[in-house]
């Protein structure tokens, strides 16, 4: 008798609940259906949204173009080292370092580009004193000296270009870069100062993998020490040339 009455009163409230009484994953309740459809058109917008501005970056008619390049290169300094004491030349020879930076671009469309970010560079190359220079042999103790040096660098350059297919773009980007010095290898009579002050420019190629990813490929080339990186009683002057091969990622924002 007692299990009759509790299937009653069971059935009595169902009865008086309606079809409000619905599990959680009913399909036919009506927020799920609402949940489910407010889902997908979020996931439509968003699609849409990425295929509107892939289709404004590959065709160069988006408004303000912001994109991020992960660079890794390996390169080669030549450097022209004065002697102060003007008694012959020194001879030098290019060393390989290794590059590594990550710069940010800002473009405007037509009106205003700019790239900015961090680069780690290393310098070094070897150089012998002039023969006839007795004090400075005397001083380096050595016939072949090698000076290296790790520099942060941040670009302040103008960029132009963009892409000239629907897949791959070309842009290049230059002008001065300030240069501050992380590490080096000081010899007993020059080094490389803290500060470096350059130019630089930059030749970049990318291929559009899936937007917003591209590879990158391109090279670089710095002029540095327009502040005289180095300077003793033997070494009056130190400037630098980098040639850089560099590949790499960029992203998209």
């Amino acid at each position: 008798m007692k299990k009759v009455i509790g299937l009653f009163l069971a059935l009595a409230m169902i009865t008086s609940f309606g079809t409000n009484l619905l599990f959680a994953g009913d399909p036919d309740n009506v927020t799920n259906k609402f949940e489910i459809k407010t889902i997908k058109k979020d996931r439509l917008l968003k699609d849409y949204e990425l295929k509107k501005d892939e289709f404004e970056v590959r065709t160069g008619k988006k408004l303000i173009d912001v994109y991020m390049d992960f660079q890794l290169g390996v390169g080669s300094t030549n450097a022209t080292v004065g002697n102060a004491l003007g008694t012959g030349t020194y001879n030098t020879e290019s060393k390989v370092g290794v590059k590594i930076g990550g710069v940010l671009s800002i473009a405007i469309r037509d009106l205003f580009s700019f790239t900015t970010g961090i680069e780690l560079i290393g310098k070094q190359f070897s150089f012998t004193p002039p023969v006839t220079d007795t004090a400075a042999n005397n001083a380096f103790q050595s016939t072949e000296n090698v000076l290296s040096g790790t520099y942060m660098n941040i670009p302040l350059y103008i960029n132009v270009g963009g892409m000239i297919s629907e897949d791959v773009g070309l842009t290049f980007y230059g002008g001065p870069y300030l240069g501050f010095r992380v590490n080096t290898t000081t010899l007993a009579e020059t080094g490389f100062k803290d500060f470096d002050l350059g130019i630089s420019g930059t030749l970049t190629g990318n291929y559009v993998v899936a937007y917003p990813l591209s590879l990158l490929l391109g090279v670089n080339f710095q002029f540095g020490g327009l502040n005289n990186l180095g300077g003793s009683r033997f070494i009056d002057n130190i400037t630098t040339q980098n040639f850089t091969v560099f590949s790499g990622a960029r992203i998209g924002f």
